[in-house]
């Protein structure tokens, strides 16, 4: 039952007959495994290679005859012959010895498993050969692979209690959606650890990035933080997003000086892409699990783009490298800008501008290399009130845009960078313009007025003689500059309007003066009101009983009186009650 296991056996050690060894091994009876009390079976473990070389490499050409050397570092009795199988179909077997050459031409390209092994498979070795044509395939279409973070990397930071995790419905977990959650909440930073999103307002301590390098849960394209360690992005502000752009260089001869590597049971051009972006490096270049970041590409070292025939681990239809290739990429960062005023005026023009920008990650430097930044970028604004253009930019450039806007009102102002994931947003409030006012006419249209009100807090409601008329000449009495009118019995002033433009969605000013019926006094659904510039006139007060007002913040039915006073018009009474408000308000002693 016991496995004991030596590096020699000790001069104490007594050799007796094999009579004292008859146990059964439990797994294989025809075995035995040392004996009653203490006597034990030894054996002398002989570690025997069989390995198996191309010469002159593991890349040749259709009929360009290849080498394959067969070495064995010990005969073994039991195994006489080996049979070697070129994977076209055709297999030779031989008698064993130390070195064995056997040459092969191959009629078509392709690649090709070759395996050498013993009859019963005691011994065996395999490797992959590639046939190329005689045709030239230095470059192909330059594909681009882009890395959004929607933040910029801080760092890896150890496992911490306190960080507080945000659980959200959206998948696949990574840094972008993260970021997206932490920032609607109000947060700086985001703390990606597996499938933990954890939202925080301050950077913290970190450690080596290595601690942190695991695939996202959901995907294999990108990297997430472990169990125990998070990984710490810098949330970007609505005006400014930035991404990593891997622009495909080819395939090229391995050359390991100066490079940084991460290696990754997950490896795809998406990881190692990202992985050399957190660590500043200008290239990113794969062969097999391994991802190398240089800042440096000796050209010369290009070959044929089909010697990188290595598929990825993470991903079966990307390449990796080949037999001393690398897949290389060259990395891009572009930052994308919005910057629009906060302010503006109704029918005047506000100034946006937005900016395109390209930087190597080693340095600051320009970097324009890559198709989408050799070509000019499309970009859409929309403007959020239905309004939008198409604008063409290139890289390192800024471009500004003029606007007007119709109505006032807050807007969301959104610039998305087309064919990619960047996409900026800006928040402008535009306002009355100070002169929209028509003199030639009383009326000046139908207005919603909101909180903060432009009308006074406090209406008069007069349900038997109420109209535009009385209305205009009851808030001049008082000093106001505009009357209006609602509910086809209210009135109230102000010395401003518009701020909340016309009523939309078929809503309009309807309501008919109960005073004079051909007269249009406001709305009634969302409180649209007539509008009029006001007029002075001889209103008279007098002593009358009280009548019922109501504040638009808070309704009341019946004011305390204090004293009462009389506005007379046209031989009609009516009652205003005096209380301390309406004293401030009618300005009364």
């Amino acid at each position: 039952y016991y496995c004991n296991c030596e590096q020699k056996i000790l001069n104490e050690t007594e050799q007796i007959s094999e009579e004292n060894c008859q146990l059964k091994c439990p797994s294989n009876k025809k075995q035995t495994c040392g004996g009653y009390f203490g006597p034990k079976s030894f054996y002398e473990i002989k570690k025997t290679i069989l390995s198996l070389s191309a010469l002159p490499s593991h890349i040749g050409k259709i009929n360009e005859t290849i080498a394959f050397k067969i070495e064995i570092n010990e005969i073994i009795s039991f195994v006489n012959f080996l049979r070697i199988d070129f994977g076209d179909g055709t297999k030779i077997n031989f008698s064993l010895m130390d070195i064995f050459l056997i040459e092969k031409k191959y009629s078509k390209k392709g690649l090709y498993k070759i395996e050498v092994a013993s009859i019963n498979y005691e011994l065996n070795a395999e490797i992959d050969i590639l046939i190329k044509d005689n045709t030239k395939k230095l470059f192909v279409n330059s594909r681009e692979v882009f890395i959004f973070d929607n933040g910029e990397i801080v760092g890896c930071i150890e496992n911490i209690s306190s960080l507080t995790t945000q659980i959200h419905g959206y998948l696949p977990r990574n840094s972008e959606v993260c970021s997206s959650q932490c920032l609607k909440k109000g947060f700086s930073f985001t703390a990606l650890r597996n499938s933990y999103c954890n939202c925080i307002n301050t950077s913290l301590s970190t450690i080596q990035i290595d601690s942190c390098l695991c695939a996202c849960p959901y995907t294999n394209d990108r990297i997430c933080g472990c169990l125990y360690n998070s990984i710490i992005f810098k949330i970007q502000n609505n005006e400014k997003s930035t991404m990593a752009v891997g622009t495909f260089r080819g395939c090229f001869k391995t050359d390991f000086n100066n490079q940084s590597m991460g290696i990754f049971g997950f490896l795809t051009n998406e990881v190692c892409i990202q992985y050399c972006d957190w660590i500043k490096k200008d290239f990113a270049s794969l062969i097999g699990t391994n991802c190398y970041c240089g800042n440096h590409l000796n050209e010369s070292n290009q070959v044929d783009t089909d010697e990188c025939f290595y598929k990825c681990n993470g991903n079966q239809s990307q390449s990796c490298g080949g037999f001393d290739r690398f897949s290389v990429y060259k990395i891009t960062k572009l930052e994308f800008y919005l910057f629009c005023l906060k302010i503006g005026e109704k029918f005047k023009k506000i100034n946006c501008s937005i900016y395109l920008n390209s930087t190597s990650p080693s340095s600051l430097s320009s970097n324009t290399s890559g198709s989408i930044l050799e070509k000019n970028a499309s970009v859409l604004i929309d403007f959020g009130d239905l309004d939008h253009k198409y604008l063409s930019i290139k890289s390192n450039t800024e471009i500004f845009i003029e606007k007007a806007y119709n109505e006032t009102g807050t807007f969301k102002i959104k610039a998305v960078l087309l064919n990619t994931p960047l996409n900026n947003s800006a928040t402008i409030k535009i306002e009355r313009y100070s002169m929209e006012i028509d003199f030639k006419n009383e009326y000046q249209g139908c207005f919603f007025d909101r909180f903060p009100y432009e009308m006074h807090d406090f209406v008069y409601v007069n349900k038997l003689i109420m109209n535009n008329k009385f209305c205009q000449e009851f808030c001049g009495f008082y000093g106001f500059n505009f009357s209006s009118t609602f509910n086809g019995d209210t009135c109230s002033c102000g010395n401003n309007f518009g701020s909340y433009n016309g009523p939309k969605y078929k809503i309009k000013c309807d309501k008919r003066c109960v005073g004079v019926q051909s007269d249009i006094c406001g709305g009634r659904v969302f409180r649209p009101y007539s509008v009029f510039i006001s007029e002075r006139s001889n209103l008279n007060l007098k002593i009358l009983t009280p009548i019922i007002g109501y504040n638009r913040r808070k309704i009341f039915q019946l004011c305390t009186v204090i004293s009462l006073y009389i506005l007379l018009y046209r031989g009609s009474l009516l009652l205003v009650v005096k209380s301390s408000d309406l004293e401030k308000f009618f300005g009364l002693p």
